[in-house]
């Protein structure tokens, strides 16, 4: 064999020779190809990772993974029952409404419920500050129900919170024991076990904080439950006040005339000013030809009470008809007297918690006159913490007629209004950078 080889070499010339020598093997040139086209690949990943990175993940960080972990009935009552403050000897006993449900604690119901969206970036986060936004349904307190937390989770304005959206006992008369302040000890029921539900999914106590929101009624029960209980379950931060009532006084109830245009402002001393100038008429039904009357207001101070005596209503109008009210009655002077106990404004402090409140100019059914008489509470404590965004064209839902640049303006003053609070009360904000 060696001699065959040497033969076949012997074959070959010279210059056949020194082409073979500068010639590259085939085998080279393969893997020069593979590693070209490798380093390609790789510098293509590279680039598109970085376009990725800069063009979406570095964009919005916290939508990196939108997705949600929802809880849909969590149960509020411990061993059935939901703890009564309001009985004598309780925590918040009123002496001059009296015992409310003899002292005993309040039976549960069907309502005394929440439903509960995690955002799952919140989870991965959760040795951070923590903001729970608490949302309560309208409804005049006779109606209504839990909202979809899920669908308040996906907005925006919340897509860093965790949101929990509550139930509470409708004053309709469904339930043996109901009054006003049953759902003030629901709301502390609601917020102690949340508290103890997001303690066990591994969240910091002492890091959560909760921003409190409702609409119409829900907005009242919002306002009163923070100024009233001083030292909640978890701390309050703020409130945002969508059309609250902070009173059923009907000398309080006023509004411009239908076929008149809204205020320009609904600040106190405009206010004072436009009562001056006869701007402002009472919402009685009649002149106004809306749904709210006297009749109606003071079956809701009976019902925030508990009681509706109608064989009282002789003495409380000097016209029941038309609505007009004896107000030297004693049952008028002393219905008054104790739903104010039921005003968000009875309880205003200094230290009272940060408010945005979002008003209509036209809104026939809590009228112009809540943020003043809000605002007005909070001057005399010295207390700076609120703010108005006014929706001049707006109803008793604030973002109808909001078209055009009207709305654009409103919108913007609405957003900016929020994420200034936020930005000033929220330590999720200022401590988790």
């Amino acid at each position: 064999m060696e001699d065959d080889k040497e033969y076949r070499l012997n074959e070959v010339n010279e210059d056949e020779i020194k082409l073979l020598e500068k010639a590259p093997s085939k085998g080279k040139n393969k893997l020069t190809i593979i590693l070209a086209i490798i380093t390609v690949f790789l510098v293509l990943v590279i680039i598109t990772m970085i376009i990725v990175y800069f063009l979406v993940l570095k964009k919005d960080d916290d939508l990196t993974d939108r997705t949600f972990l929802i809880y849909p009935e969590i149960q509020t009552s411990e061993n059935n029952k939901i703890k009564n403050t309001f009985g004598t000897g309780g925590d918040h006993y009123i002496k001059d409404i009296g015992n409310i449900n003899d002292g005993k604690d309040y039976e549960a119901n069907d309502r005394d419920n929440f439903e509960l969206c995690i955002p799952s970036n919140v989870l991965k986060n959760k040795k951070n500050y923590t903001t729970i936004l608490l949302d309560i349904h309208g409804g005049a307190w006779i109606g209504g129900n839990k909202n979809e937390a899920l669908k308040i989770c996906e907005d925006d304005l919340y897509k860093n919170f965790i949101v929990a959206t509550m139930s509470h006992t409708l004053l309709n008369g469904d339930y043996k024991e109901y009054n006003l302040f049953r759902i003030i000890d629901e709301i502390d029921a609601t917020l102690k076990t949340l508290k103890n539900f997001l303690i066990e999914k591994g969240f910091q106590e002492d890091k959560l904080e909760v921003v409190m929101q409702g609409g119409s009624s829900g907005a009242h029960l919002c306002l009163l439950y923070s100024y009233m209980i001083k030292t909640p379950p978890i701390p309050i931060k703020m409130i945002i006040n969508n059309v609250g009532p902070v009173t059923l006084d009907p000398q309080y109830f006023l509004q411009t005339k239908p076929e008149d245009p809204p205020l320009e402002n609904i600040d106190p001393e405009s206010i004072e000013n436009a009562m001056k100038e006869g701007l402002l008429i009472h919402m009685n039904g009649s002149a106004t030809g809306v749904a709210i009357n006297n009749t109606l207001l003071i079956m809701l101070m009976n019902v925030w009470l508990g009681r509706i005596p109608y064989d009282s209503f002789n003495e409380i109008f000097a016209n029941i008809e038309t609505g007009e009210l004896n107000t030297k009655s004693e049952k008028y002077i002393d219905l008054l007297n104790k739903a104010n106990y039921g005003n968000p404004t009875t309880y205003v402090e200094k230290e009272s918690v940060p408010t945005i409140c979002l008003y209509g100019g036209k809104d026939f059914m809590d009228g112009v006159m809540q943020y003043p008489l809000l605002k007005k509470k909070f001057d005399e404590k010295n207390n700076d913490k609120i703010k108005l965004v006014y929706f001049k064209l707006g109803t008793h839902d604030i973002f109808a007629n909001a078209e055009g640049d009207y709305g654009k303006k409103v919108r913007q003053q609405y957003n900016d209004t929020i994420h200034n609070f936020y930005q000033k009360y929220l330590d999720s904000y200022n401590k988790n950078k």
